[in-house]
């Protein structure tokens, strides 16, 4: 378990940031989950990669070239609007779910369809023959759970060796991230999956659809950053003012953090220690040179001088925000096992949205 800078899961955070990113939720929603992980996570670049790999890579370089430079500007400039642009954009495009599926399979203990190898393989290993049926089925039960077993055998160039070989054979053309971004990892491959079967086989040079980026409303960014930097008078009322919104009570298919333990306590008692790895949280407790003790799941401080200092300035007082603020993380949470029937309801919240803009 990880607490974020506002004391939210982590884990629920990120499912939460995504969720608004594809339902298309306001972009001051979408902004303000943007900045508690900023201020919570080191990778939240990679994070936003991750979430165009499995949703946004329609196989279109430019998109993901933008991202690329994008990110790389945040990270050399400390500039939070330019991940601020980047959400702008994705949050007006259409998601696409295969990526996402596969990824999802790759969990399956065994596969439901066990294929035998066929002419048009020849030339191919014959450790990939599940892989390639599964793919050329565009079967994506299985194709997940082939991958993922070839990766882990053959490693992330091995499986590459595999789908460029077929990917040229088909004359389709792959976009990969640059090298800086590209996680090789299961992600990736299934990005590249997804293109291989939903791309179709005309498809012989690289593709740049032309795409017209907008930018974050620098008045946004402006409030946004002036929110997550503001100190109030007193302690007590942090959390009042800086929950905007509670994490979402539907999440994406996948493990959470809060069922191995009691949220309810350890946000209002061992908070500290629970939010230590989150980065400005982080940062505090390196100028006290206050240290975590997992036994105790406390922090031990090297006096008491520094002990009160930090709480004169950071204690946030969980157990006595109103219920409300409290329960923007306490509320119960519904965690979908199928990620079709969780991308379908992603996709009906987005109508909801749209049809509550408009004026009848």
């Amino acid at each position: 378990m990880q607490l974020t800078e506002n004391l939210y899961p982590l884990d629920e955070a990120i499912s939460t940031f995504t969720q608004c990113i594809i339902s298309k939720s306001s972009a001051h929603e979408c902004l303000y989950w943007l900045w508690e992980l900023i201020y919570s996570s080191p990778d939240v670049g990679e994070g936003i990669v991750c979430i165009y790999n499995l949703f946004y890579n329609n196989g279109s370089s430019g998109l993901g070239e933008y991202i690329a430079r994008k990110v790389d500007l945040y990270k050399s400039t400390g500039e939070n609007i330019h991940l601020a642009d980047i959400i702008c954009n994705l949050r007006v495009l259409t998601p696409q779910s295969t990526s996402y599926i596969i990824n999802c399979r790759t969990i399956n203990d065994c596969p439901t369809i066990i294929y035998k190898r066929v002419k048009w393989m020849h030339g191919y290993p014959t450790e990939a023959v599940g892989l390639l049926g599964s793919l050329h089925a565009k079967d994506l039960h299985n194709v997940g759970y082939y991958a993922y077993k070839y990766i882990n055998n053959y490693g992330y160039d091995g499986i590459m060796d595999v789908l460029n070989y077929y990917a040229n054979n088909n004359d389709i053309y792959l976009f990969t991230i640059n090298d800086t971004y590209n996680s090789k990892d299961m992600i990736a491959v299934t990005s590249i999956l997804k293109q291989l079967i939903d791309l179709d086989n005309t498809t012989t040079s690289s593709v740049k659809h032309i795409i017209r980026f907008v930018k974050a409303g620098s008045d946004m960014v402006k409030a946004m950053d002036e929110h997550f930097t503001y100190k109030p008078r007193s302690r007590h009322t942090k959390l009042l003012h800086c929950r905007l919104y509670p994490t979402h009570t539907i999440m994406t298919p996948g493990n959470y953090s809060r069922t191995a333990t009691d949220l309810r306590i350890i946000s209002a008692s061992n908070w500290e220690y629970y939010c230590y790895d989150s980065v400005r949280w982080n940062e505090k407790f390196a100028y006290y040179n206050a240290t975590q003790n997992h036994v105790t799941k406390t922090i031990t401080w090297p006096n008491d001088a520094c002990l009160e200092a930090f709480y004169d300035n950071n204690a946030m007082d969980f157990d006595e925000q109103p219920l409300a603020v409290q329960n923007k993380s306490l509320h119960d949470i519904c965690i979908y096992d199928d990620p079709v029937l969780w991308f379908d309801k992603m996709l009906e919240i987005a109508v909801e949205v749209k049809m509550g803009q408009m004026n009848i």
